[in-house]
This record gives structure tokens, sequence and C-alpha cells, in this order.
């Protein structure tokens, strides 16, 4: 597909509009999406708008600064990928059942994602600040210990609880505040170093703090479940909505990376 007429059909426009039909068509339906898990398969059709980033985006011809680029596809495509594997964790019989384990696990796929984009912001700033990869294995290290707990809590589903009377919120909620606003910092910096990511970058910002924002329904239902009186199922189609959101906008943000100017017109 050509790069100019996939920005035209998935236009911010577009897909502002896909977004809005998304949430239209799952509050008219009632608890319809929530109970039979549609709500996770409406992620098909973002892991389609990921595969479409992998082969059709624009490149800077600088390998230090692709290796960021490529980074954030990855995350972008783990991001997408976390709600199928969250819709076949679930036990299935005539309706979707909830639990614990399902949504930690989801937000162990959101902090993955978070890393891999802080990784490769990370491999363009240790050579502009000439430092060591000290920071990039530690990250990595990371993710190893999250696929390592998603692989434990999915085996042990009763080893992990979001109760408001036990630690687990609470440490994921710093352990996703310290990774994203570690994240929107490299990428602010990254912005402000290359013109030609300036674009991306913004998109990308944004995006990072709603994924941020789509962890808060999952870790915290119990609160607002019971302390606020949402039902369950308006705080899951909460989270998805700013999840399909935040996937709008990394697949939007390819298309602001402007290659002008020196070696890159060249190019």
């Amino acid at each position: 597909m050509d790069k100019i007429k996939t920005e035209k059909i998935f236009s911010p426009v577009v897909l502002f509009f896909v977004n809005l039909a998304i949430i239209a068509i799952t509050e008219f339906t009632g608890q319809l999406f929530f109970q039979f898990g549609i709500i996770h398969m409406i992620a098909v059709f973002f892991i389609a708008l990921a595969i479409v980033r992998i082969f059709v985006r624009y490149y800077s011809y600088d390998p230090i600064l692709e290796k960021f680029f490529q980074a954030s596809l990855a995350a972008l495509f783990v991001f997408t990928i976390s709600h199928i594997v969250e819709y076949f964790s679930m036990s299935m019989g005539a309706f979707v059942n909830y639990s614990d384990h399902v949504l930690v696990n989801t937000v162990n796929f959101y902090l993955i994602s978070l890393l891999l984009i802080a990784i490769g912001a990370e491999a363009f700033l240790k050579v502009h600040d000439s430092r060591s990869a000290m920071q990039i294995r530690v990250l990595i290290g990371l993710i190893v210990t999250f696929v390592v707990l998603i692989f434990v809590f999915t085996t042990k589903t009763d080893l992990i609880s979001l109760e408001l009377d036990e630690p687990t919120p609470y440490i994921y909620t710093l352990l996703v505040f310290a990774f994203g606003l570690m994240t929107l910092m490299k990428v602010k910096r990254i912005g402000k170093y290359v013109a030609i990511s300036t674009g991306f970058t913004r998109f990308l910002l944004v995006a990072i703090s709603l994924i941020m924002l789509s962890t808060v329904p999952y870790i915290f239902y119990d609160l607002l479940e019971e302390t606020f009186g949402l039902p369950i199922y308006q705080i899951m189609y909460l989270s998805h909505f700013l999840f399909y959101a935040a996937v709008s906008w990394v697949f939007l943000a390819f298309g602001r990376i402007k290659i002008s100017g020196g070696v890159y017109a060249d190019l």
C-alpha cells in the first residue's frame, strides 16, 4: 500500500470516528460486548493497523534513530496482541470470566510495551550522551522479568490478587507511572534533539499517557466498583476505549516522521 494513500485512508479524522463508533456501538449494546468478550476481539482491527505500520511507514535512514522507531513498532505490536492473549486467557463458557491474574498479565504486557519504547529511545540517547549501554541491559532484564511473571500468573492463577488490602495494586501503579514517566522523558528528549522526529514524538507522548491511564481501571477495578459504584463492564469498557485511542495515536505518530533537509534530503 502506498504511504500517502495509507495516511489518507487512516487519517486522524477517520480514526477519530472509528473510535467514536466503537464507543457508541459498545455502549448501545449494554453488557453484550463485555459478556461475550467482543470488546477484546475489536483489537483485531488495531492489530491490523500495527501490521500495516510494519510494512508501510517512513524511514529515517539513520541506523541509530531507526532503532527507536523499530522499538516503537515492536511496542505497538505487543500492546495490541495483549488483548488477544487476554481473551484466550479467560475461562470461556457461556460468558467470559474476568479474573485478577488476567488483568495483571494485561498490565504486564503494557509495561513491556513501555519498556520497549524506552529501550529504543535509550539506544539513541546513549550515543548522543556518550554513555554505556547499562540502562539498556537493565531495561531488557525488566522485560524478561515481566515475561516470566506472565508465565507464572498464567499457570498459578491464585498467586496474584488486586484486592485493595493487598500490595499488588499499589506496586503495579508505582511500576506503571515510574516506567511511563521515564519513557515520556526519554521520548521528549529525542523530539527536542532530532527535528524529523518532532511530530512523531508528540503523538507518541500522547499515546504513552493513554497507555498509562488505561491500566488504572484494571488495577483499581475493585475501588471503582465498590467505592464509586461503577459496574464492572463499564470499568472494562473504559480501559479498552483508552487502549484503542492509544493504539490510534501510535499508528498516527509514524505518519508524522518528516524526512527533509541535509543528508536526509539527499537520501
